[in-house]
């Protein structure tokens, strides 16, 4: 069996004009000309919706938010959704949101001897839990006109290997939007 490093933590890389990971984070926060992508970012901002608010405000007055949900989710909630979506007949797993989902598929599926293929730029902390869980992260430069600012088949097949688990895609990649 190979021993692997199953939830070590990458390294952080403080930003070049700040103390901390955290003081950039502020300073972006604060700038309130820049449109927050990280998680938890909600749409509330660029239009204003009745129910929306309405839901939010009902959901505040009686005392719902400071609760746990289940740990697999509403069962009216997965219900709906599936629904929604026409799709009945599968299973879902409702969870916080994208990073977390990706983080636990992350953990699920690498092993130390696997590599991941992700773009630069990217994502960031999405490298950073692939390095978790994987041997290797290659993270393959795609800021130039010649692939159009996209990871694009052409650079996958040149990055990947035997031992290559996952390739990120992601759309619209941020930062970029491409």
């Amino acid at each position: 069996m190979i021993q692997g490093k199953k939830y070590a933590k990458a390294k952080k890389v403080v930003p070049d004009g700040y103390e901390s990971v955290n003081a950039f984070f502020e300073s972006v926060f604060e700038d309130k000309e820049m449109i927050w992508m990280g998680q938890n970012t909600n749409e509330l901002h660029f239009g204003y919706n009745e129910d929306v608010h309405k839901a939010m405000i009902d959901c505040i007055l009686s005392d719902e938010y400071n609760m746990y949900p289940p740990p697999e989710g509403f069962t009216e909630l997965q219900s709906l959704i599936l629904k929604d979506l026409d799709l009945e007949d599968m299973d879902i797993f409702v969870n916080a949101g994208a990073t977390e989902a990706i983080y636990l598929a992350f953990n699920a599926i690498l092993s130390p001897e696997d590599n991941v293929i992700t773009p630069d730029p990217g994502y960031l902390i999405l490298d950073n839990f692939a390095s978790r869980f994987a041997g290797e992260i290659r993270s393959v430069p795609i800021y130039s006109e010649e692939n159009q600012y996209k990871l694009t088949p052409k650079l996958v097949r040149e990055n990947m290997d035997e031992n290559t688990k996952v390739i990120l895609l992601i759309d619209p990649l941020n930062p970029l939007g491409s």
